[in-house]
């Protein structure tokens, strides 16, 4: 078959790729690459119509092709990484874009997609050493830019989150709504509820049905105890996107808060019905049902929240402090341990333990619950507060006067 034939397919092919009816172009390309193992081009374009519908290890397979082909090829590396990260084989992921970025240490793409595998794997120093290679190369590289106040998000460093995003907004485009709407997830985590209404409401300027933007806006007001202005705004959410369990849980709450307990218990069973397994709206509807006097309902709920995560130390308290209420303080003591058991540190379940103890007569077992917890604290506080470390260790002879002076010198001078 002749170079007039192939090229008749390849525009074929591409032309369904255009269209995104991408099994009818990798049933041609199929007949390229017969015709031509050796074209590169055709493999990756095949290979990106497979990762289209999702049959990723057959897109790998098409971008090993390409770049036994030419093994220079970066843009078969870089879609190949973008694969791997979509298997959830990150280390693979990370190797096919160190791979191009030894063919070109300026690719901004390999640098992104290698930063983002690194965030996958909640290595995020790493993932912002490789965003700032990618934005240090492209300046206006807002993927990158937003990928990096997330990491930043994730490290709970919401100065630097900012900084982003205010690159973005200020630099880039200032009507990227996600980063108006990370910015006022920062301010909020700040305190800064008051600038961070100011970016979501930029946000809803911009597009009206940014549903993110008026459920944070609604957390927001929540926060200052603007109850009614809350509901309003996961009302909107709602308008939008009615099947968002999380602005059913969160008006829900909302209501719960004005008091109007048993309206609420209707938006928890919404929340519910788009999500079954949301252990969020089962422990708030068993609190509702405990403020209603309703504990038996209560622990139903409490249970079925439990029954989504066994590990959820907070539905456990709550569950023990309604058997509490019912005189059952057996099972009480059972969930106030079980809580302990998932975190040692939960001080309200030391406390009510010790509590259910000396309600029922057993004087010595309480004292000694909370002895224990005094012990676990104080390590606690020991860990904490390096100074108080550096005071134990003295106290307990494991360093001299003379060591202890002077650490703790170096120490106040931080």
């Amino acid at each position: 078959m002749g170079s007039e034939a192939l090229l008749d397919y390849l525009k074929k092919a591409n032309e369904c790729f255009e269209k995104k009816d991408f099994p009818k172009a990798i049933e041609i390309f199929e007949q390229v690459v017969i015709i031509d193992p050796n074209l590169k081009e055709a493999w990756l374009t095949m290979g990106i119509a497979y990762g289209f519908l999702k049959e990723h290890r057959k897109a790998i397979d098409c971008f090993k092709n390409a770049v036994q082909i030419d093994p220079n090829y970066t843009l078969a590396w870089n879609s190949m990484s973008i694969t791997y990260r979509n298997l959830g084989d990150y280390m693979s992921a990370i190797e096919c874009s160190d791979k191009s970025l030894k063919i070109d240490s300026d690719d901004k793409i390999a640098w992104y997609d290698k930063g983002t595998a690194y965030k996958e794997l909640a290595d995020f120093s790493n993932a912002i050493i490789c965003y700032k290679k990618a934005t240090g190369m492209d300046s206006k590289y807002i993927q990158a830019w937003n990928q990096m106040g997330l990491t930043y998000g994730a490290l709970k460093q919401y100065d630097k989150m900012l900084v982003c995003y205010k690159t973005i907004v200020q630099e880039i485009d200032p009507e990227f709504v996600d980063a108006w709407n990370s910015m006022g997830i920062a301010y909020t985590e700040l305190g800064d509820y008051h600038s961070a209404i100011d970016c979501y409401e930029k946000v809803t300027k911009i597009d009206p049905t940014y549903k993110f933007a008026w459920n944070n806006l609604g957390t927001v007001y929540d926060e200052l105890g603007d109850y009614k202005e809350a509901i309003e705004c996961y009302e909107k959410t709602l308008q939008i996107d009615p099947h968002y369990k999380f602005a059913w849980n969160n008006i829900a709450n909302a209501y719960n808060k004005l008091g109007e307990t048993e309206k609420s218990i209707h938006f928890y069973e919404e929340a519910l019905k788009l999500d079954p397994s949301y252990k969020f709206a089962w422990m708030n509807i068993g609190n509702a049902y405990g403020n209603l006097g309703d504990y038996y309902k209560a622990i139903e709920c409490y249970e079925k929240a439990i029954e989504c995560f066994d590990d959820f130390k907070e539905a456990w308290y709550a569950m023990g402090n309604m058997y509490s209420d019912i005189e059952d303080f057996d099972k009480a003591i059972e969930c106030y341990e079980h809580a302990i058991k998932i975190d040692q540190q939960f001080r309200q379940a030391w406390t009510e333990l010790a509590n259910v103890y000396n309600e029922i007569g057993l004087y010595q077992k309480a004292i000694r619950i909370q002895e224990k917890w005094n012990k676990i604290s104080a390590n606690k506080l020991l860990e904490d507060d390096p100074l108080k470390i550096l005071n134990h260790r003295f106290a307990r002879g494991e360093i001299t006067e003379e060591e202890f002076l002077r650490m703790k010198k170096l120490l106040e001078l931080k």
